[in-house]
């Protein structure tokens, strides 16, 4: 199978292969990705994506996926190659552009239409590419012709038994009428079992029930039955599996590589940026430590709230990559932004800041914000971030420090719940975010130059509990969910506001007040 802009299936030879295109050998219980040398990191990607899905999908997660990158740095997986394709004579083909196999695709995919009319079977021609799902018709058969590469029968769940013989009977038919070679295989295709390569062939498709968006989808059909157990709430306070995430490998003095996603590919970061994330971008991080005299390696993917889609995959293929680099030893954590976990804060000793939105790309698009808002949080460097907050009053809040940036001078505003360690910990981060001079101003002695850059002054959180400088307890948040079948409480970590689930009830434990959110269905 061969990758560009749209997969297809091609000839099983080494005069299918060319420098600029991604191809797929399918060998059952395993699949392996060449990559041509001239071939595009999306190509990559939507390989590797498409082999996954027909590793999952088809095999039952139990084929192995084997990527070549450098034939000299494969000899095994070229070896298996070379035993299925026989020897390669001569250069490889040059790359090919992308224009010239779509509009030769276009010519030879062609999609037709098995029906009874007036008892009578009728095959009519009925689309080329680009195809769509909707041409499917789940009372007849369809007979999608690849060319001669492969011909596909698809036969939809209400159409008889007469048009399922007969469409296949067409199918081994064209092969003759066309002239095609007499090895063109014939794939069966059944209405909602479609293949990963009969799916890839239309734009679009969605499985039944796939969710689009916050859309539901619901289950059809009888459920199994399951135990009830009685909910014991005591269970909510021994938090074993909280214990367990706040452990950390190290004290986080190991040795530290980022990188960024830039344009699908990786980019060094410079070491003197450590610790700055953009929402707008995504990120990974290589933590390297020493246990036990062998090196030890945490693979961090930092994904941003604002990056697309595109940049996600990208971020996850390239952790794959790295994976491999270093023989598959590397722990990989995926962490999203706002729910950094300690180890990976400790990493930065105590100068991580969270931009909201942006990027730190050298070629940034829009210019950064005149006025920037940020709430500090921690005591010392192995627990302190910065995240930038909406530029207004209501951001503020009694028991933090929060870091104002403007054009001419730089904020530093203490709560009166703030203790003398987050003070000291908020000059640290100020003197990263900006380089004018600093000015700290305690809550209720503002300038009105400072309530000016909020854009005026507005009610905060800066109840009487807010503002006491040692809490004894940490607010807690719950999510009450029944998917399962049974009710169960789950505790969500470094809660935000974006945590509430409109679908669920979530219970809010200030250990003076309990709280709960119901949805509104």
């Amino acid at each position: 199978m061969e990758i560009y802009n749209d997969p297809r299936c091609v000839d099983m030879s080494w005069n299918s292969f060319n420098k600029g295109d991604v191809f797929l050998l399918d060998l059952g219980k395993v699949i392996i990705q060449w990559n041509g040398p001239e071939s595009n990191k999306t190509e990559r990607i939507r390989a590797c994506s498409l082999a996954q899905s027909i590793r999952d999908d088809e095999r039952g997660g139990r084929a192995q996926i084997g990527i070549i990158d450098n034939e000299q740095d494969s000899p095994d997986l070229m070896q298996i190659m070379t035993a299925v394709l026989g020897p390669r004579h001569g250069e490889l083909k040059d790359a090919i552009p992308d224009e010239k196999p779509d509009e030769q695709q276009k010519s030879n995919v062609r999609l037709y239409h098995v029906f009874e009319k007036d008892g009578d079977l009728v095959v009519q021609e009925i689309a080329t590419k680009p195809l769509t799902q909707d041409l499917l018709q789940h009372q007849d058969c369809h007979i999608l012709d690849q060319g001669g590469v492969k011909i596909f029968v698809w036969r939809g769940k209400d159409s008889s038994a007469e048009e399922k013989k007969a469409a296949f009977s067409r199918a081994v038919g064209f092969i003759q009428a066309k002239g095609y070679p007499a090895t063109t295989n014939v794939e069966v295709v059944n209405d909602g079992a479609e293949s990963a390569t009969f799916k890839q062939l239309f734009q679009n498709w969605r499985d039944f029930g796939e969710t689009q968006g916050l859309g539901k989808a619901y289950s059809l059909g009888k459920i199994a039955k399951v135990d009830q157990v009685k909910f014991d709430i005591n269970q909510l306070y021994a938090r074993p599996e909280l214990a367990a995430e706040q452990r950390m490998v190290d004290d986080a003095s190991g040795n530290v590589q980022v990188w960024r996603v830039e344009n699908l590919e990786l980019k060094e970061v410079d070491p003197k940026t450590y610790g700055r994330f953009y929402g707008g971008d995504c990120y990974l991080v290589l933590y390297t430590y020493v246990k036990s005299g062998k090196p030890n390696y945490l693979l961090y993917m930092w994904l941003g709230r604002h990056a697309t889609q595109d940049e996600i995959t990208a971020c996850a293929f390239h952790a794959v990559e790295l994976d491999r680099k270093y023989q598959d030893q590397p722990v990989q954590i995926r962490v999203t932004m706002g729910k950094e976990p300690k180890h990976f804060q400790a990493i930065f000793k105590g100068k991580m800041i969270i931009y909201e939105g942006g990027t730190s790309r050298t070629d940034k698009v829009q210019p950064e914000p005149p006025i920037r808002l940020f709430q500090v949080r921690g005591t010392d460097e192995y627990n302190t971030k910065a995240t930038e907050v909406p530029a207004r009053a209501a951001s503020l809040n009694s028991n933090d420090v929060f870091v104002l940036k403007t054009d001419s001078v730089c904020y530093l505003w203490c709560g009166k719940g703030c203790s003398g360690d987050e003070r000291e910990m908020a000059k640290t981060v100020a003197n990263i975010i900006s380089k004018q001079d600093k000015q700290t101003i305690l809550e209720g002695q503002e300038p009105n130059e400072f309530w000016v850059a909020l854009g005026g002054k507005s009610p905060y959180s800066s109840d009487k509990r807010f503002q006491e400088a040692v809490v004894q307890y940490k607010p807690r948040l719950f999510e009450c969910s029944n998917q399962t079948g049974r009710f169960i409480m789950t505790e969500v970590v470094d809660f935000a506001q974006s945590d509430l689930d409109e679908d669920d009830i979530m219970l809010l434990d200030t250990w003076e007040e309990v709280s709960d959110m119901l949805c509104p269905q």
